[in-house]
């Protein structure tokens, strides 16, 4: 079957005789970066979260899986997948599709298309010393993504299976590498780099197995005067206890709090479930009940408050403003996109943050903010696995300086194609880094073990 690998969703390889890479595996290697090269990137949104490689499953084999495994539908999980056989058995599924992927690593890739300059966004985070790991640097690469990846040698790159069904997706993660980043990985040159942006952002899953560096994060935004922004993320970690212990605490320091009104209201409860002492917390729940005021001109934001970005598809937005003497709400109306449009909502969230934080770094009104968010968002649901448009975009509120069109390798501003084939492989980079790849298997003779040693 053919497998087709999308610069979109990034994940890692653990059986690339699957994938028929070879050939591309040695036309994309790329050397382990130990420290800022070519100079000083200043990339203005700096994020953190989990590298992973997206399995995106065609519809009509997704209903099949999930009832065979019992997944839960149209939420994100976390389950091991190689032990259980279930990464095997999905890659060789026919048009599977391959592609970058993790709530930040989406949310960087938007953005940069977005930006259409390379280098003003960064994603960290953990990665295996294997294919997969080189394959998302490459990813990043061509989308103009500047990337610290930290290698985790004992573990191997993360993965996520997309089980779409119209509008519903169900997540099927398991972390790898991507849960071992430690403090030792936020080295002086990563510190350097944070120091250059103007925003932090932090994914919630990322919070649940660093959440020393998270908060070190938190305390560096505070410090240094950047607007630190937190992304809820799913469903399943709000019902962790410490998970919403450590939001709480996070609380006085995030300037925004992102999350669908599922997520927020699983949060909440849970939050009520447990003996938590905190004015902000009391009053985020107090106002999930109030009137919101419909917007009709510019939003006013008070000074100093936890703003939390509550979306719900097609629904309303609704934006919480919470201060120390007040809180307020407003509704903002989203126009729905005609179903025979919706391709897929795996990174709906994550765009419509990149759409939001690109325009509040570019000093447009939260408005604005929102308005470029929605049109983010309902883009990127019309493309397969958040691949990136391959037009430029066009957001209903332009930065104040215009950008000049560019030609810079690796933004998706025009359709070429570039032969990798090294050794007699067929694997052609399209739309400014994504693969197709027309051969698959390796000898069937190889073990598993020789097939995933990186070649020299």
């Amino acid at each position: 079957p053919k497998l087709i690998l999308l610069d979109s969703l990034l994940q890692e390889f653990q059986r690339p005789q699957y994938l028929g890479l070879q050939g591309a595996l040695r036309a994309i290697k790329t050397p382990k970066m130990t420290a800022l090269e070519g100079g000083s990137p200043s990339p203005k949104l700096v994020s953190f979260g989990n590298p992973l490689l997206d399995i995106i499953v065609e519809e009509k084999f997704s209903g099949n899986l999930i009832e065979k495994h019992r997944f839960q539908k149209n939420i994100a999980q976390e389950v091991d997948t190689i032990a259980e056989g279930i990464y095997e058995e999905v890659v060789k599924i026919p048009g599977t599709l391959l592609c970058g992927g993790g709530c930040a690593l989406n949310t960087v890739r938007v953005y940069q298309w977005l930006a259409q300059k390379p280098q003003q966004a960064a994603v960290l985070g953990g990665v295996g010393a294997d294919q997969g790991g080189k394959i998302l640097q490459k990813f990043l690469a061509n989308a103009g993504v500047y990337s610290r990846l930290a290698e985790q040698g004992q573990h191997p790159t993360g993965h996520c299976i997309a089980l779409v069904q119209g509008a519903e997706r169900t997540l099927v993660a398991n972390l790898g590498a991507a849960n071992h980043y430690g403090l030792d990985d936020l080295n002086v040159d990563n510190i350097k780099l944070i120091q250059r942006s103007q925003v932090i952002y932090v994914e919630g899953y990322f919070l649940i197995h660093s959440p020393e560096v998270t908060f070190k994060l938190a305390e560096f935004a505070r410090t240094h005067k950047k607007k630190f922004v937190f992304n809820l993320c799913g469903e399943y970690v709000c019902e962790d206890e410490k998970f919403v212990k450590d939001v709480v605490d996070l609380l006085p320091s995030i300037d925004y709090l992102f999350g669908n009104r599922s997520e927020f209201s699983v949060f909440l409860k849970k939050a009520q479930s447990i003996d938590i002492s905190s004015s902000i917390l009391q009053r985020l729940i107090q106002v999930q009940g109030r009137e919101k005021t419909p917007v009709d001109d510019d939003i006013l934001q008070p000074a100093n408050c936890l703003t939390a970005v509550v979306t719900e598809g097609s629904e309303s937005v609704t934006l919480h403003f919470i201060s120390e003497s007040d809180v307020s709400s407003y509704s903002i109306p989203v126009l729905p996109v005609p179903q025979d449009q919706i391709k897929d909502t795996i990174a709906a969230g994550d765009s419509f943050i990149a759409g939001f934080v690109f325009t509040l770094i570019n000093h447009g009104s939260l408005q604005q903010c929102v308005d470029n968010a929605i049109w983010t968002a309902q883009k990127i649901i019309r493309q397969s696995g958040a691949s990136l448009p391959s037009a430029k975009p066009n957001l209903p509120h332009q930065p104040p300086t215009s950008l000049p069109p560019t030609s810079t390798p690796g933004l998706p501003n025009n359709k070429s194609v570039n032969n990798l084939s090294t050794n007699g492989d067929d694997v052609n980079m399209i739309d400014g880094g994504a693969f197709t790849c027309t051969k698959t298997g390796l000898d069937d003779k190889q073990s598993s073990l020789e097939q995933l040693k990186l070649t020299s």
